[in-house]
């Protein structure tokens, strides 16, 4: 076995499919540990499993005494291990691609360019990553320029951080319950059934305020300081700005004063026995006396008319 899908010992990962084998099929030279220039055999059967292994059978160059003795040494089980040379292509750090204790990113495309038996490996699944020409080399918590480190947080920053949340959650719930009359231990139940409370107070308070509102307003039309059609207007200014600006408001009017309110004072518009309602249905002789005997009588049938006071001299 060459490599597989597992964290290495540098804290990343190289996903096995994503590894283009085909240029070291055209070569497959078998070094050892890695040195160039010291070909012991080639890597044949190189192959993918379903099990997202990379797999190869080594032949080795037994003319060669290193060949030999290594060959010796493989069946013998004192060396077992074969390490990958993977120049890295592309680099992830999606969290679909990322598995628990991963430190850094994880190497989705990749090409091989060479394997070598190895005495010990980085890991069960020993590499050797280059990058742009750049080999990885970094011991367990080191720092890699070309990987890209993962944010994980410290776990017992993450456990200070949220006992610290948990306990200003705790003090807001406790303000709460305070402001709701409730003792700071009170239950949810409790807190639920305050609430509801308040929200059928609530209710009680503004249809009371409704009715006040609607009381103000007929006593307004009642009086003559609006018309009725003006109700609802009025009706809506109370909700909006309070009863006792709507009072304030409707202070400011004057009862309106009908032209026949002016004739009942004094002699009110009469003229003789003859009683005077429409400044046109008068005769000039009527509308002189009125004049004298009773002027604001005049003035009222001369405006209900015409809308403007005469001019008298």
């Amino acid at each position: 076995m060459i490599s597989t899908d597992a964290i290495n010992c540098y804290g990343t990962r190289v996903i096995t499919a994503g590894i283009d084998i085909t240029q070291y099929k055209k070569n497959p030279s078998l070094l050892y540990m890695h040195k160039r220039g010291n070909v012991i055999g080639r890597m044949e059967n190189l192959r993918i499993d379903d099990q997202d292994r990379l797999l190869g059978t080594p032949v080795f160059d037994v003319v060669k005494a290193d060949g030999a003795e290594i060959q010796r040494q493989l069946e013998a089980g004192f060396l077992r291990m074969a390490s990958a040379n993977i120049d890295i292509l592309d680099l992830s750090t999606d969290a679909a691609d990322i598995v628990a204790g991963q430190r850094y990113g994880t190497v989705t495309k990749s090409k091989l360019t060479e394997t070598s038996v190895v005495d010990i490996g980085g890991n069960d699944e020993s590499l050797k990553l280059f990058h742009d020409g750049k080999e990885l080399q970094l011991a367990a918590g080191g720092i890699c320029d070309f990987l890209p480190l993962l944010k994980i947080e410290n776990s017992d920053e993450q456990t200070d951080k949220t006992d610290n949340q948990n306990e200003q959650t705790k003090l807001k719930m406790e303000k709460l319950l305070l402001k709701l009359g409730l003792p700071a231990n009170a239950t949810e139940d409790a807190a639920i059934a305050a609430v509801a409370k308040l929200q059928e107070n609530a209710g009680k308070v503004e249809q009371i305020e409704l009715a006040h509102i609607t009381g103000v307003v007929a006593a307004a039309v009642t009086a003559n300081k609006i018309t009725a059609d003006k109700t609802e207007h009025f009706i809506t200014l109370g909700k909006t700005s309070g009863v006792e600006a709507l009072n304030q408001t409707l202070a400011m009017f004057a009862p309106a004063v009908k032209p026949t309110d002016i004739l009942d004072q004094g002699n009110g518009g009469k003229v003789g026995n003859v009683e005077l309602t429409k400044y046109s249905e008068a005769t000039e002789e009527q509308l002189k006396d009125l004049l004298k005997t009773n002027k604001p009588a005049f003035i009222a049938l001369f405006k209900a008319e015409f809308g403007t006071e005469p001019e008298i001299n």
